[in-house]
């Protein structure tokens, strides 16, 4: 293995007790030559694949993973990597000590993970990189910060490779949790898009990181945040400028726009005309209707 951004702690914690403890970590290149012959590490590995594919063979059997997914070694475990690209194979690289590792860690998990949604995988990825970044942090704690990142990592790792083979929590299945998660955001967004709303908004609400839900969003929705909110407050701005009481810089504000030429703008390609025009045309439509009562009447 050739490394390519990688350290080494020497921390206080010689043995590991309840959370892991971090050995080494670093984003590495893997040459195909180390991929040859069969070996085992002394300590366990978290593997998140960035780049390329590997055929993981072990004693029994073998795994495939691609880019995005994540696998865990058992220390000990002899194995050998398999490259199925010319290409460098790169992987953000962790070893560490965990004395509970057996009794999280199942020695199917593997198989479960590279099975496991895009969208859990993209969550996977966004804690492995903010592990990686406490890592390289040299603030007070940071070994412990560390150590808890890669905790919650294999907490979410294992819940996310289990989900499909037993209900999660309150008994719903996993993608009725998403779809439950996604309906919350939808009714937030309903009941707040007349301020200034941003994704870090939802994000908060909801207890997740913007990255996953915006990714969640789209996958399960169909609509992307943004389009979602511009649709609410289109839809709201068309029903706003029937009623003549409202100018078009007090539809704007009460919609979430606090410039009135931005509203213009995407109200124009949204309905493709101005506000001004769309308010215009309602009001020929009116006079029609009233002339054609009139003309019943008379």
């Amino acid at each position: 293995m050739a490394p390519w951004d990688h350290k080494e702690r020497q921390g206080p914690h010689l043995t590991a007790g309840v959370l892991p403890h971090v050995c080494s970590m670093g984003i590495s290149i893997w040459d195909p030559i180390y991929a040859e012959r069969f070996h085992a590490s002394r300590e366990h590995e978290f593997i998140h694949v960035m780049e390329g594919e590997t055929v993981i063979h072990l004693r029994r059997g073998k795994v495939k993973a691609i880019s995005g997914d994540t696998l865990f070694l058992r220390k000990n475990t002899i194995h050998r990597d398999e490259f199925l690209r010319a290409s460098a194979f790169k992987v953000l690289h962790v070893m560490f000590r965990w004395d509970e590792y057996d009794g999280f860690i199942s020695r199917d998990v593997n198989a479960q993970l590279v099975g496991v949604p895009s969208i859990e995988k993209l969550k996977i990825r966004e804690m492995a990189m903010a592990m990686y970044g406490l890592f390289r942090d040299d603030r007070p704690f940071a070994q412990e910060m560390v150590d808890a990142s890669l905790y919650n990592a294999i907490l979410y790792c294992v819940g996310a490779a289990t989900a499909g083979d037993r209900p999660s929590g309150g008994g719903k299945p996993a993608a009725e949790k998403r779809h439950a998660v996604i309906e919350e955001a939808k009714r937030y967004i309903r009941n707040n898009f007349g301020r200034p709303l941003s994704l870090s908004d939802i994000a908060d609400h909801l207890g997740l990181s913007e990255y996953y839900v915006s990714h969640m969003f789209s996958e399960e929705s169909g609509f992307t945040f943004s389009s979602y909110v511009t649709q609410l407050r289109m839809e709201r701005a068309a029903e706003l400028l029937h009623d003549l009481k409202h100018n078009i810089s007090e539809v704007a504000y009460s919609i979430g726009y606090g410039n009135q030429a931005y509203f213009g703008k995407v109200f124009c390609k949204y309905f493709n005309c101005t506000p001004s025009r769309y308010r215009t045309r309602i009001l020929k439509v009116r006079r029609r209707k009233q002339s054609a009562v009139l003309s019943k009447q008379s």
